[in-house]
């Protein structure tokens, strides 16, 4: 199983980043055989629609869950149409989250969070 996780950094002790379509980073850690990856978030300085961009970049890169802390409401639909799980879960080292992931102790999104393209100003 390939999970993203939205990241404030590139280490597995970096924490969590609750945004989604603006983290820094993603980092892809590997079930199968426990490898750690990291990838710039192609979104994160986009105007509008930066979860939608950021949904594609995690399905071109195979990924089956995402964990974060939030999905806005268009990100939350691609996240569904593209039939992947998403999980709730901030303020932890990534390498909690997937502890936490596969202790069955996180929260799966199931519903929309707030829009957040009315809260990200250009410069």
């Amino acid at each position: 199983m390939k999970i993203a996780i939205s990241s404030k950094g590139t280490q597995e002790s970096s924490l969590v980043d609750p945004r989604f379509g603006r983290c820094g980073h993603f980092a892809f850690h590997d079930t199968e055989n426990a490898s750690w990856s990291y990838a710039a978030n192609a979104a994160e300085g986009q105007g509008g629609g930066a979860g939608v961009v950021a949904v594609q970049q995690l399905i071109d890169a195979g990924v089956d869950v995402i964990l974060t802390g939030s999905l806005g409401p268009n990100a939350y639909e691609a996240v569904s149409r593209a039939g992947l799980r998403a999980y709730k879960v901030s303020g932890v080292s990534l390498t909690r989250a997937v502890e936490l992931l596969q202790l069955g102790e996180l929260e799966a999104i199931d519903v929309a969070g707030p829009s957040h393209s009315l809260m990200h100003k250009t410069t």
